[in-house]
Formats: C-alpha cells, sequence, structure tokens
C-alpha cells in the first residue's frame, strides 16, 4: 500500500531526519520499512524485489490481485512443491502469509492442485564429485551400478576435476587404482604433497603463523609451498560454477577428494539467497568416505570454512570399516562439521564406494536416507 505524506513526515521525525528531504512522488510507493532504512541511514534503500510473475498470473486468474502484496515473497514453483510433499502445511502456510479467508485459500489450493497434476514431479539432479586419481564417470558407474537407491532416485551429473594427478604421485594403490579406471586421472586438490621444514625466519612461515598462529609453532614440518590450499579453493570455485552451470542441482555425491571441495561449495552457496532458487535446491549430501585433513594448513583451513558457514543440509556419511586410507577417526571428525540432520553408515569394507549387494549391511541405512530425503 502506497505511503501518505503524513506516514513519511512521521517516519522522518521518529528517525530525528530532518535534513533528509521528502520527495513524496518517489517515495510514495516505497514500503514502510524502506522509508524507515532511509531515514536512518540516509542511504537510498534498495527497491523492494519484484513478484514472481507466475504468481501474480495465478492470481489474476482467480480474481485473487489485492494478494500479490501478502504473498509477494512467495512462488508459484515453491508452493508446488509444498503442495506435492508437505500437503497438509498447504492451507495452514497460506493463513500465515495473510490469506485470512479460507474460500480465498481453497481457490489458491485447487489452482496448485491442476498445475501439480498437470506437471509430473521432477527427478532430483545430483552433482558427483569423484576421489583422487578418477573421474567423473568413474564414480557415476560406481554409484549406477553399486548404489541402486541413489541410483533410481536421482539423475547423476558427474564432474571432472580441474587437476591432474602428477605421475610421480602415483603409489602402489593409485597406482592399482589407475589401471582400474579409464584415463584421465585427476584429483580436485593435493592433499599428500611432500613436507618441508620451513625456517622460523622465513617469509613462508612468517605467513603461516599470521594465519595459524600459535598452531604453526607447535609443528616441526610443515608442507611445503604446493600444499594444496590454493588447489582446493580453485576447485571450490570449480564446483560452485558446475552448479550454477547445471542447475537445478538438489543434492551432492561425493567420494573421498571430492567431499571437502564440495562441502565448501555447499556451505557458501546456501548462504546467498539470490542463489537459492536460479542454481541451488539443494536437499541431501552424500559424503563416501569424507575425511578432514591431516595436513595442517589444509586441514585448518576446511574445517574454519565449514565452522564459520553453517547448513542444515541432511547429509549422509559412509565408511568401510576396513578403510585404508581414511580412518574412523579422520572421518568422524569430518562428520562432526555438520548438523544433528547427519546420519552414519558404516559397511564391512575398505575404501570404496560399497556395492550393496556385497555390503547388504550399507543398503538400509542408504535406503532409509534416500526416502527421507532425496525422495522428499
Amino acid at each position: 500500500m502506497p505511503l501518505s505524506l503524513e506516514q513519511l513526515q512521521r517516519i522522518q521525525a521518529e528517525a530525528l531526519a530532518d535534513d533528509l528531504e521528502i520527495d513524496f512522488e518517489r517515495m510514495s510507493s516505497w514500503t514502510e520499512a524502506m522509508a524507515i532504512s532511509y531515514f536512518e541511514s540516509g542511504e537510498e534503500p534498495a527497491p523492494p524485489p519484484q513478484p514472481d510473475p507466475a504468481l501474480v498470473e495465478l492470481l489474476a486468474r482467480v480474481n485473487l490481485e489485492h494478494l500479490i502484496e501478502a504473498v509477494s515473497d512467495q512462488t508459484v514453483d515453491k508452493w508446488a512443491q509444498i503442495y506435492r510433499y508437505e500437503r497438509p502445511r498447504f492451507l495452514p502456510l497460506l493463513k500465515e502469509l495473510g490469506v485470512t479467508k479460507l474460500a480465498e485459500r481453497q481457490m489458491i489450493r485447487d489452482c496448485i492442485r491442476t498445475l501439480v497434476e498437470k506437471s509430473p514431479a521432477r527427478r532430483p539432479r545430483a552433482l558427483c564429485l569423484h576421489g583422487r586419481c578418477t573421474n567423473g564417470g568413474f564414480i557415476t558407474k560406481l554409484v549406477e551400478n553399486f548404489v541402486k537407491p541413489l541410483r533410481e532416485a536421482c539423475d547423476l551429473i558427474p564432474l571432472d576435476a580441474p587437476y591432474a594427478v602428477p605421475q610421480d604421485m602415483k603409489d602402489a594403490y593409485y597406482r592399482t587404482l589407475c589401471a582400474m579406471c579409464p584415463e584421465p586421472h585427476l584429483q580436485f586438490f593435493n592433499a599428500v604433497d611432500g613436507f618441508a621444514t620451513l625456517q622460523h625466519d622465513s617469509d613462508e612461515y612468517e605467513a603461516l603463523m599470521q594465519e595459524f598462529g600459535e598452531m604453526a609453532d607447535r609443528v616441526v614440518a610443515l608442507v611445503a609451498p604446493g600444499f594444496g590450499v590454493d588447489q582446493l579453493e580453485v576447485s571450490v570455485s570449480f564446483v560452485r560454477e558446475a552448479m550454477v552451470a547445471n542447475a537445478p542441482i538438489d543434492g551432492v555425491i561425493c567420494f573421498s577428494n571430492g567431499c571437502m571441495p564440495a562441502a565448501i561449495a555447499v556451505r557458501q552457496m546456501m548462504r546467498e539467497p539470490e542463489l537459492s532458487q536460479e542454481a541451488l535446491n539443494l536437499k541431501f549430501a552424500c559424503f563416501f568416505s569424507g575425511y578432514l585433513p591431516q595436513n595442517l594448513p589444509l586441514g585448518h583451513r576446511f574445517a574454519t570454512c565449514l565452522e564459520s558457514q553453517p547448513c542444515n543440509v541432511p547429509t549422509l556419511h559412509v565408511l568401510g570399516l576396513e578403510d585404508e586410507l581414511v580412518s574412523r577417526s579422520l572421518n568422524e571428525e569430518f562428520q562432526r562439521k555438520f548438523s544433528d540432520t547427519s546420519y552414519q553408515v558404516k559397511f564391512q569394507g575398505g575404501h570404496e564406494i560399497p556395492n550393496l549387494v556385497k555390503y547388504p549391511d550399507a543398503s538400509k541405512g542408504i535406503q532409509d536416507f534416500v526416502n527421507l530425503h532425496v525422495h522428499s
């Protein structure tokens, strides 16, 4: 509702802002919140967000245009999702938004019901991040072949990491893995680079002291330049760009080396509301053999990112009890960086995505998570 001159004068007086002039022609279309912000800060307020065009059209169709202001922050897609998956909430939600008349709520519900019945539910889309020395096609093939609940619940979008694994960094385990996986052999960051002692009077040590404080002074060997932090930061940006390019993305499925950049990217993007509708509709994250690196600078950077950017997306953490590369303590430390909505599944296997036929002990936990958070 447009502001009157008297309302603008009252807000100006309450803010003791006599030095700011009232341009009634321009300000009459503002909301009260915009006027308060202007007279208190002196800065031009941002224009209010425009309502969803599809929502405006729907309300006009049933002669309910007078409700547009009350529901201007809603979208038809959001209402359709609520009606499809949380139907008992639908009418109470409209009442909370200010649609006080039951007949009007029912008219909106009937429009949304018709829309939902005409449009089949979209399958969730999951971005797949692979482990070290493999690639996006390899992890997608493993999930398709071994993890039936995820394969049947969502479309898998493979992502190749931006870095090649150097030949001299392929130890016996990774040489075996490379023989199983066709090229390219890629990684998101290098967590196993060579270590070197840094002199306490060196520029590198001084830089680490500034970033890590006393932690830098408590270690004898700090990893040398090229220890993976720069690669990690590039990979986080790389994952973010992939989510936007492949939008909408409903979840991530990650293995080992791919877990950390995905976790950071998801948390960063969840804090950016302008991306929520366009690029990110995140409902779940599955981490197989996720870990917090023992490498001090890399682990510290990761832990700091996760602790400073909380995220309530439901997460599934799967670990083989005989995993020779990711210990139970490193996996549990990784899991503790997430909210209480995390689920833990362990199976009698190694560093792998479990074949649920071979490891039925993992099947029920994964299926329960998919039923609760992927199908919902």
